[in-house]
């Protein structure tokens, strides 16, 4: 089951975030075009918050030579061993930021850059199991890292600029 979060702050502000925008029960089958791009395209099923995992496809460990992506690479092989998941657009979770967390803390552009690029390699390796190992996949596998840096950058000075 994979549901939205909130984000609660210190201040009491509270930021929805709604990125599962429908409910709907997906069956392996559609697993190809429907949650596997996923991970290739963005970041939208890389944490495990606001998800349930049944103990049985939990086949491996968060890496721990990662300070950030971690998650995403235990969400893959999630999602690898699910039979189906439950998509629904209900907050079922409260993630609560309180400024003294470690999410991303401490961390270069270039450190968040090589760990998007270890996500990648996870996700070349995986390519094949998901029967998505062609020359579209594997190039958007690849420009993943340099996509996903830029989208980050572009929020940060996106929001300093408009603050500012």
């Amino acid at each position: 089951i994979r549901g939205n979060y909130k984000v609660v702050f210190d201040d009491r502000k509270v930021l929805p975030q709604k990125r599962v925008r429908s409910t709907e029960l997906i069956d392996k089958s559609h697993f190809r075009n429907n949650v596997y791009p996923q991970f290739i395209k963005g970041i939208l099923l890389n944490t495990c918050c606001a998800s349930l995992i049944k103990r049985e496809m939990i086949s491996a460990e968060f890496r721990k030579d990662m300070r950030t992506g971690e998650d995403a690479v235990f969400m893959m092989n999630v999602y690898t061993n699910a039979k189906n998941v439950y998509f629904t657009d209900k907050i079922v979770y409260n993630y609560y930021q309180t400024g003294t967390g470690l999410t991303g803390i401490g961390l270069t552009v270039r450190k968040k850059f090589l760990c998007n690029c270890v996500i990648s390699q996870e996700i070349l390796r995986k390519l094949k199991e998901w029967n998505m190992f062609n020359p579209l996949w594997i190039t958007r596998t690849c420009i993943r890292p340099i996509v996903i840096i830029f989208s980050k950058l572009k929020r940060v000075f996106g929001d300093a600029y408009e603050e500012g």
